[in-house]
């Protein structure tokens, strides 16, 4: 995701966590940035979790990530226009 994308999505959950403590929805506005960000999370600690069970290099790059597997299935990235 790199330093910009991170911070713009640190940014954008912090915008909607402030709001939503400002209306009555707050229950949905903080718990759905968590949410979202449970997916690169989760997905982070099972391929971490996996090199250290196999002793393989944690900062090596391979294709066990979630985007790979759905590219082995059969998804494809979008074309830019």
């Amino acid at each position: 995701m790199g330093d910009s994308g991170r911070c713009c999505s640190a940014s954008c959950s912090a915008a909607l966590a402030v709001q939503g403590l400002l209306k009555t929805a707050a229950t949905v506005a903080l718990f759905f940035p968590l949410l979202v960000l449970a997916v690169p999370i989760l997905d982070t600690s099972f391929v971490v979790a996996k090199r250290l069970k196999y002793g393989q290099p944690i900062y090596a790059a391979d294709t066990t990530h979630l985007h790979h597997r759905f590219l082995n299935i059969g998804f494809s990235q979008r074309a830019r226009r």
